[in-house]
């Protein structure tokens, strides 16, 4: 499925770093990883597979299980952003212009990518209790709160009213 292996094809970029030897670029290859892939990638399916559960009563097992797994994923985000955070306070001059704008630049293809994914979910219509705009929101919201974890502003404008009916996932996770 060629959405899928776009996905794909950005994970990839994103930890092919992970076996250099230069620090700087495993230090990236821990960023991107942490903060697109454990923080971000599939937290858009998670909310779509939570929200039959939520609004239909429907795959309460598969829900539990995307809860943990979710949870899970956040936890191993949130450890990759105190290492980042760590290692920007003991070598700041690793997080130069230049770094930030790879990692901008990394993000907003990793946003299309998951775009790509949610519009091929999506692709037969809209579930009536979550619009795939709502979906969209939430990725964007996590990509900005990923950049922002780290001291990088957001990249993404995003709705507050439309991200309000994706505030449940919070209070279930």
């Amino acid at each position: 499925i060629p959405t899928l292996m776009n996905r794909v094809t950005y994970l990839e970029k994103s930890i092919k770093n992970a076996h250099s030897d230069d620090p700087r670029d495993y230090a990236q290859a821990v960023l991107l990883f942490s903060l697109f892939i454990e923080h971000v990638s599939l937290f858009s399916q998670f909310l779509i597979m939570m929200s039959f559960n939520k609004h239909k009563n429907l795959f309460k097992g598969i829900s539990n299980a995307v809860e943990a797994t979710s949870k899970e994923e956040q936890i191993h985000g949130l450890f990759g952003i105190e290492i980042i955070n760590i290692l920007r306070d003991e070598h700041p001059e690793w997080f130069t212009e230049e770094f930030e704008s790879k990692i901008i630049k990394h993000c907003k293809e990793a946003l299309e990518a998951e775009i790509q994914v949610v519009d091929w979910i999506f692709e037969k219509g809209e579930l009536e209790f979550l619009p795939k705009n709502v979906v969209l929101e939430f990725i964007k919201q996590r990509f900005n709160n990923s950049l922002q974890s780290i001291g990088i502003a957001k990249v993404f404008e995003t709705d507050d009213v439309i991200l309000k009916e994706s505030e449940w996932f919070y209070d279930e996770v």
